[in-house]
């Protein structure tokens, strides 16, 4: 393996994960926050900052699975999808399973049994319908699938969030393949999903009223959606980063290092979401995080993104994206049994409790639960030549 196809240093990977998953919590604590009866900012521009962070994880994901596959191809000659499915499972599945566990029966439990009249009335109706004949949010939840269970079913206390999961599994069951058919045409498959996805997207579906009586008025509504939240440009716009990393990186090394650069980099990020909340494309905020994922992670480190309490956020972030939703749902309990809903400040020490509770929820479930799969995760990667760390997800 030549120099240039060795996996880089790479800065900022986890103070974007942190800018990512911090950007859907302030969306999440205003929502709660509205439904709670309290002071709150919760509107459209907030409902973009929350999409927009969802977004950057896509860009990052398509990132940092190319990047890792392009350097295993690279070094071993190709890419073993049995071990990337086994990889992304260990990494995937046994906290999304735990938080399913808890969002289907702890979370049910506690509105029934713990909630005051406030919170449980404005909770019991995503729940009293579980388990009911005819309801099968749980049989989507488990066959990884929960974006299914958001454009048919009625919302999942705590868990509607995870419909983004099931999207990132289906792009990590069909990328390998798709890069494999590829072959070293990358470059060419990554512009024909994103071309795809566009067409689908920001062409077809909003002016499709067309084609409305080939599907009915609801199933066209959710084929909608379902082209809406796909987000596969999103990710195939992230992979164009991992091949310039992997082909081109003296040139991407140049180009990260320049200082104005770097300033634009960073204006990129709230620039997209007021780019979505203006125009609401998808694929030109992809775009400008992957300008700001480019510049900012090959080049000299960041005093913000690299700054340690960001990173330990980043590190963490997919157990603070899961486990988010459950702290806002337990603050809520225990601020109406202090009596604490009706202060005149609560909001602000409803935000600072429930962002406390997150990362400490998080902290532990990355301990206990992330790190002894990430460890087998490991193991499983040293089969083969080693990879980098830093390319690690």
């Amino acid at each position: 393996m030549s120099a240039d196809t060795k996996p880089a240093h790479l800065h900022g990977l986890d103070g974007l994960r942190a800018v990512a998953c911090l950007a859907v919590f302030v969306d999440h604590v205003e929502q709660w926050a509205e439904w709670l009866a309290m002071p709150h900012y919760y509107g459209k521009w907030l409902q973009a900052l929350g999409r927009q962070g969802v977004e950057l994880f896509f860009v990052l994901s398509g990132y940092l699975i190319t990047y890792r596959m392009l350097i295993e191809r690279e070094s071993r000659g190709r890419v073993s999808i049995p071990a990337f499915y086994l990889r992304r499972a260990l990494r995937i599945w046994p906290l999304y399973y735990l938080v399913v566990a808890i969002v289907f029966v702890g979370v049910p439990w506690l509105v029934h049994h713990e909630a005051g009249p406030f919170v449980k009335g404005l909770s019991g109706w995503f729940v009293d319908g579980l388990f009911a004949p005819g309801d099968h949010r749980l049989a989507w939840f488990l066959v990884l699938l929960p974006h299914f269970a958001y454009f048919s079913e009625p919302p999942v206390l705590c868990g509607t969030h995870l419909w983004s999961i099931g999207v990132e599994e289906q792009f990590y069951l069909l990328w390998p393949w798709l890069m494999r058919l590829a072959g070293k045409r990358t470059l060419l498959m990554c512009t024909l999903v994103v071309l795809a996805a566009f067409a689908l997207n920001d062409l077809v579906f909003p002016w499709g009223d067309d084609v409305r009586p080939w599907f009915g008025d609801k199933r066209l509504d959710q084929v909608r959606m379902f082209a809406d939240h796909a987000h596969m440009e999103a990710m195939a716009i992230g992979a164009f980063v991992a091949w310039a990393a992997v082909n081109q990186r003296p040139l991407l090394e140049r180009f990260a290092s320049d200082r104005w650069t770097r300033a634009l980099a960073y204006l990129a990020i709230p620039f997209g979401w007021y780019f979505y909340r203006n125009w609401h494309t998808q694929i030109g905020p992809a775009l400008l995080y992957a300008f700001a994922l480019a510049a900012l992670s090959h080049g000299p480190k960041s005093r913000f993104l690299d700054w340690a309490p960001v990173r330990a956020i980043g590190a963490r972030s997919y157990a603070v994206y899961l486990l988010h939703p459950l702290a806002l749902f337990l603050t809520a309990l225990a601020f109406e049994r202090a009596g604490l809903l009706s202060w005149p400040h609560a909001r602000w020490l409803y935000a600072a409790a429930s962002l406390g509770l997150t990362l400490g929820l998080a902290a532990a479930a990355h301990r206990y639960v992330e790190l002894p799969a990430l460890k087998l995760k490991d193991r499983i990667d040293r089969l083969g030549r080693p990879v980098a760390a830093a390319t690690a997800d």
